[in-house]
């Protein structure tokens, strides 16, 4: 006797016409090599002398100007210095964590 087929539905019939992924994570990996990358300025020696200089004028409160390097890119950052973190050489301006080994330049606009 013969085995009796099942019908197969609609659905079941356009699963099996879909696209796979014959790499899984190659999507995610190509854009993630996709995204925009700098390479990191190298400072000179007097470049590095000024930011020194400004650290060590640096005070809590000061309205300030920052473009440091974060995540392959320059970013700048204006705003009031809420903490100094001497110990572990971060600043907080506007709620952003900032690393002294990061900043590539400093200006202090407003001492407050």
């Amino acid at each position: 006797m013969g085995q009796k087929l099942s019908k197969m539905t609609n659905l079941q019939r356009a699963k099996q016409f879909m696209p796979f992924a014959a790499l899984k994570g190659f999507e995610e990996r190509l854009a993630a090599v996709a995204k925009y990358r700098e390479r990191r300025k190298v400072l000179s020696d007097d470049q590095l002398q000024e930011l020194d200089q400004q650290w060590l004028k640096l005070e809590e409160g000061n309205l300030v100007r920052i473009v440091y390097y974060y995540q392959d890119t320059h970013q700048s950052a204006e705003g009031i210095v809420q903490k100094i973190d001497e110990p572990r050489h971060v600043i907080l301006v506007q709620n952003r964590e900032i690393r002294l080994s990061n900043i590539m330049s400093l200006e202090i606009l407003e001492n407050l």
